[in-house]
């Protein structure tokens, strides 16, 4: 299994798809057929359909992560606030949406590093599968109460997308981010995603 850096800070081997290679129609046929297959993909069987109860205290942990970007990309996503930098990566980049996920510790439950290292380089080999950049990153608790955890903002991905992705990868949430570069954070459950910006304040 290769290792998800490829020697340059920052930077992971996640297939990187040259910006000219993007349009041509052979491409677009591919990630059509990519992305039709990421949505019946099945769950690890070690935790196949299992989701976790997201408590109150668990989406407050969640809400007050701060979603960092590794360098050169050095930013940080916080959950509802304008984030002017992200706004310019999404128009630099050319894509109206990304979404922040990460393999590490399945249904919020504390894994070896080890497991979860090899967790996220899976989950870097499927983002590249679908054509999609990824950026490397760590969703980091600010009272230290959590462990970072090493994630990706995967730059043009699809709320479906993302969707398939945390399921999965068994994570109870992610971070959706559409055009207004405001972030949400995302819920999963056994049927839905449900968007949240505040404790008081959710949509579907």
């Amino acid at each position: 299994m290769h290792h998800p850096f490829n020697g340059k800070e920052g930077e992971y081997a996640c297939r990187l798809l040259d910006p000219n290679e993007r349009s041509s129609k052979r491409v677009q046929a591919t990630r059509r057929t990519q992305q039709a297959m990421l949505q019946h993909v099945q769950p690890h069987h070690l935790t196949a359909g299992k989701i976790a109860v997201t408590t109150p205290d668990l989406v407050r942990a969640y809400l007050k992560t701060q979603y960092r970007l590794s360098p050169p990309h050095e930013l940080t996503l916080r959950i509802g606030e304008t984030n002017g930098a992200l706004a310019s990566l999404l128009q630099n980049q050319n894509v109206l949406s990304a979404a922040y996920v990460t393999a590490w510790n399945p249904l919020s439950q504390v894994s070896d590093i080890e497991t979860n290292k090899a967790a996220n380089e899976r989950l870097c080999a499927t983002i590249s599968e679908l054509g999609l950049m990824a950026l490397p990153g760590n969703g980091v608790d600010p009272d230290g109460a959590w462990p970072g955890e090493e994630s990706f903002l995967i730059l043009g991905a699809s709320l479906d997308q993302a969707e398939a992705l945390a399921r999965r990868y068994h994570q109870n949430a992610f971070v959706w981010v559409d055009r207004t570069a405001i972030p949400v954070l995302a819920l999963v459950d056994e049927t839905s995603v449900r968007l949240v910006t505040t404790p008081e304040r959710t949509s579907v």
